[in-house]
């Protein structure tokens, strides 16, 4: 891959990556400012994503953790920004969880307890001993996430470098726990906790889903539909499901090693209308009350459809591998309607340079698609390909990426149904 390449995929990354743990302040954030001592410890469901939450700051009015070795297995040396959360067990399984802080340079310990009667008593005569613990120094690394896993094998993780997650823990149904998190860095960021149960064989025995709802864009009508979930690279399958026929609504699955903060792609489609190809970050859809609404339009002749999530790189006609499973979407457009006939628009984002050039570099991208529906045994008698340079940008003088992105656009025709 070209260097230039590698950091436009970084910084495309990393953008993601900064909406996904919360940096849009259009979040409301969960306040944690009231739960920094055992006694007042928040209550919480593990069948939901708690948070984001606001920073912790301090140790509350008691300071539970203090004077302990360096090296401990089971405690903090003493409190920094803590914050104490209780639950029970929704399922007799494996618990595990994943906490990720917003902030990935944050360093994030906790220690896990099973509760009894008069418990916040024992913690203060230090008669608790916790059932698991990471205290270990994440130095940024693994974004900063640490928790239960059922691939880990340390029950407890002592301070200093070391495995960022401890293994699950087998817990039966009702039974009561505090989990205390502490945040070494006083002026750090919240976090998101994403809990679990798993059986012996490592599937969840509460799948979180993401719900949705499909209809016609023009009448805002239900529509049925194939819903299928993919990794980023389309290559692998994750799992799928079908729009209800009277209200368009479904529901997707998740498994249990989904990665909550990564990127994904929501493929929809239905005989008729054209497809649409959605990145999705699953924890965003996952902690919505609405359902998520896909909007599939009729296919026309004379109308225009702008294919989403086809990259280049950098002033080259060359479409990224990542762009595949949107190309064989349209692949399978033109095998479902055998007589349809489409142009190939090719967009770019603005006009610096030379005219001829910008315009060659817009239709040699149009080209390639072309050339990877022909060479899949489309004809291409039915394909015209052609490059509009920067003559038909949505956003003329672009303010940001997501708008030169817009502008960075294909688009297809349809010339004969």
């Amino acid at each position: 891959m070209p260097s230039g390449a590698k950091i436009l995929l970084v910084m495309s990354f990393m953008i993601k990556i900064l909406i996904a743990y919360g940096q849009d302040s259009s979040i409301a954030r969960l306040d944690i400012s009231n739960f920094s001592d055992c006694v007042s410890a928040m209550s919480i469901s593990t069948s939901n994503i708690v948070g984001p939450t606001t920073s912790p700051h301090g140790y509350g009015k008691i300071m539970e953790f203090k004077d302990n070795p360096v090296g401990s297995l089971y405690f903090f040396e003493k409190e920094h920004h803590t914050v104490w959360y209780k639950f029970r067990a929704l399922q007799t399984a494996w618990l595990v969880f994943d906490i990720f802080p917003l902030q990935p340079a944050d360093d994030y310990d906790f220690l896990l307890f099973k509760a009894g009667d008069n418990f916040c008593n024992d913690i203060f005569q230090k008669k608790a001993v916790p059932v698991r613990t990471n205290i270990a120094r994440t130095g940024g690394q693994n974004a900063g996430k640490t928790g239960l896993s059922l691939q880990a094998s340390q029950e407890f993780v002592r301070a200093g470098p070391g495995d960022s997650y401890s293994k699950a823990l087998k817990v039966n149904k009702g039974d009561l726990f505090y989990l205390v998190l502490d945040n070494v860095y006083e002026k750090g960021e919240g976090h998101y906790i994403i809990f679990d149960y798993l059986d012996d064989r490592g599937k969840s025995l509460s799948p979180k889903s993401i719900r949705g709802k499909v209809m016609d864009l023009e009448t805002r009508q239900p529509l049925q539909a194939e819903i299928t979930f993919y990794d980023i690279s389309g290559a692998q399958k994750i799992s799928s499901a079908t729009a209800d026929i009277s209200n368009g609504e479904f529901s997707i699955s998740l498994p249990a090693d989904i990665q909550y903060f990564e990127t994904y792609r929501l493929s929809v489609s239905r005989q008729g209308y054209f497809f649409k190809d959605i990145e999705v970050v699953p924890y965003q859809l996952i902690n919505k009350r609405e359902k998520t609404e896909i909007f599939l339009a009729k296919l026309r002749e004379n109308k225009s459809y702008q294919i989403t999530n086809i990259y280049f790189y950098p002033n080259s006609p060359q479409y990224v591998s990542a762009s595949e499973p949107v190309l064989n979407d349209l692949l399978k457009l033109m095998n479902e309607n055998q007589g349809m006939k489409i142009e190939i628009q090719g967009h770019i984002d603005g006009c610096a340079g030379n005219d001829y050039i910008i315009t060659k570099l817009s239709e040699s991208r149009a080209l390639n698609i072309k050339k990877y529906l022909v060479d899949k045994g489309i004809s291409p008698d039915r394909i015209i390909a052609k490059g509009y340079g920067c003559q038909k940008m949505i956003y003329p003088n672009p303010e940001n990426e997501e708008e030169r992105q817009m502008n960075r656009r294909v688009e297809i025709i349809i010339l004969k149904m």
